[in-house]
């Protein structure tokens, strides 16, 4: 499968309010964006990131 993203914003406490994202905190946003790909993607996949994976 291929998949593309983009603008994860791993650590970036910020865009949780400015883009209304469902988390308290970004240690629970990372949190969930990791069990939701480890839950979807396998080694067989390719992945392309077409934006801003983290901050800082």
């Amino acid at each position: 499968m291929t998949y593309f993203t983009s603008d994860l914003h791993f650590g970036h406490e910020n865009i949780i309010r400015f883009s209304n994202r469902p988390f308290s905190s970004a240690e629970e946003m990372n949190r969930t964006l990791i069990d939701n790909w480890d839950s979807r993607v396998t080694d067989r996949d390719d992945i392309y990131i077409l934006g801003d994976m983290f901050y800082r």
